[in-house]
């Protein structure tokens, strides 16, 4: 835009003189609101992982909470989580490992704050004498989820169903991340046609001028 704006358009037409610094105005402001938004966006990024880094646990809480309200992202995240937590435990209480030692080891391995947080619930529960199957029967899990659980009698079934949870959101997981790189290519390509496309109009009226066009 600078170098079209450098050569400025040949023609005594006034109408497409007009036009042409019109849309050349046009197309700066629209340039510069994406470079903006872009800037914007980095700085938001690194802010988000700076907090989710943090040894501080409520800038990590406030950095999953960001995260949790963006579309497909929170979801996304949220299903890995659990889906790797959900595998931990499972493979301890499959190896006979008591439940609270298996517990305090998949909640030392977790990161997410959501699902740090649902783990640390059952495992007051727990401490409280409350049946595992109860005590893992809560948000964020969805109603099937919590129905597979409460369908546990005993250790064996315990750990299959949480096997079986942690198969379904990895499902989920790949299809949100699929879904999510869908949308990141959709957003780039509109994105830089945006820009591209300001840019070709305002060289179009430019050359216009030349070839004798109003």
């Amino acid at each position: 835009i600078p170098a079209v704006k450098s050569l400025g358009i040949q023609t005594e037409n006034p109408e497409v003189k007009e036009r042409f610094e019109q849309s050349l105005e046009l197309a700066t402001v629209v340039n510069d609101a994406l470079l903006l938004g872009t800037i914007l966006l980095i700085i938001a990024i690194v802010v988000i992982v700076f907090c989710l880094m943090s040894r501080k646990p409520e800038l990590r809480k406030r950095g999953s909470e960001i995260l949790k309200r963006v579309p497909t992202v929170g979801p996304l995240l949220e299903s890995a989580a659990l889906s790797n937590s959900m595998t931990i435990l499972s493979e301890l209480v499959q190896s006979g490992v008591r439940m609270r030692t298996s517990m305090d080891i998949t909640i030392r391995a977790t990161r997410h704050e959501g699902i740090l947080g649902y783990l640390k619930r059952a495992a007051g529960a727990l401490d409280k004498g409350i049946a595992p199957r109860q005590a893992f029967s809560t948000d964020p899990l969805s109603m099937a989820e919590k129905i597979v659980i409460q369908s546990s009698n005993d250790s064996h079934q315990f750990s299959q169903s949480l096997r079986n949870i942690a198969q379904a959101r990895e499902d989920v997981g790949r299809m949100l991340a699929k879904r999510f790189a869908v949308i990141a290519l959709v957003a780039s390509l509109s994105y830089s046609g945006i820009s591209v496309g300001f840019s070709l109009w305002v060289v179009y009226i430019q050359n216009s001028s030349l070839l004798g066009g109003s």
